[in-house]
């Protein structure tokens, strides 16, 4: 079932980066309006019928059994709106997420930072759009 687990989820991304020739162009795949987390840990992982979102913490900022230690307006959740179009990306963070939490792995965080663009429901003081997340 791992093993299963782990194709789908490298084919989810294999799928998505594809698509995306910006990654292909740029290596780094971190635009001049993005931004990255590194290091994160995911504490929670959700499916709703407008988006999926990544709470997840920086480890400079984590510890256990003590998340009401995070700093206040720091970015912690990071969203991406479910729909036909996006349907793809969507099912890769949710995999990749997914997969790094059951492991206890920390992932690196690519995401949009103007919050103009972020998808329903992710609020503007602690939430941002995904564009990318990678298990470290």
């Amino acid at each position: 079932m791992n093993k299963l687990v782990a194709l789908l989820c490298a084919a989810i991304v294999m799928m998505v980066s594809s698509a995306s020739p910006a990654v292909a162009r740029n290596p780094s795949g971190v635009q001049a309006d993005e931004a990255v987390v590194d290091n994160c840990s995911v504490r929670s992982v959700a499916a709703f019928v407008d988006r999926v979102h990544v709470l997840c913490v920086p480890e400079a900022i984590w510890r256990p059994g003590r998340d009401q230690a995070l700093k206040s307006g720091a970015i912690r959740y990071f969203a991406v709106q479910y729909s036909a179009s996006t349907s793809a990306m969507a099912l890769a963070v949710l995999s990749v997420a997914h997969f790094a939490s059951q492991r206890q792995l920390t992932v690196t965080v690519t995401y949009r930072t103007d919050p103009k663009e972020n998808p329903p429901g992710c609020l503007v003081g602690d939430c941002r759009r995904i564009t990318g997340i990678m298990v470290n």
